[in-house]
């Protein structure tokens, strides 16, 4: 179940219910509502807390790779990298594979946003 702070709309929710182009859509209505659906949700009080719910729900590999996240940046894994390259498949197998146990196993749930471009050399 989701344990979203303060959040109406999605407390309480079963994940599957957040996962997926529906989910996605369910989590940007606490941010953005849109047309004649009200104001902001009240219960979203940082735009970061927000970003972070849905990488853990929407991004494949993230949730797993972010257990080893202080192990890359400690070893400068991230160095010279912009900010949207940080969330790339490409990265965040690759930081599975160099700190964690490898992707196999693990279901992507999506094709590829990005083609290998190089943002992912340590």
């Amino acid at each position: 179940r989701c344990q979203y702070p303060n959040s109406g709309r999605v407390q309480g929710m079963h994940l599957t219910h957040l996962l997926g182009h529906d989910g996605l859509a369910t989590l940007l209505t606490l941010v953005a509502p849109g047309g004649r659906t009200g104001n902001r949700e009240d219960g979203v009080e940082s735009l970061e807390e927000w970003g972070e719910l849905v990488r853990r729900l929407q991004i494949p590999y993230y949730e797993e790779a972010r257990q080893y996240w202080s192990d890359a940046e400690a070893n400068g894994y991230f160095a010279g990298q912009n900010t949207p390259a940080l969330y790339n498949q490409t990265m965040l197998r690759d930081i599975l594979t160099q700190y964690g146990h490898g992707v196999d196993g693990l279901e992507d749930g999506a094709e590829d946003d990005h083609a290998d471009d190089g943002d992912s050399e340590a």
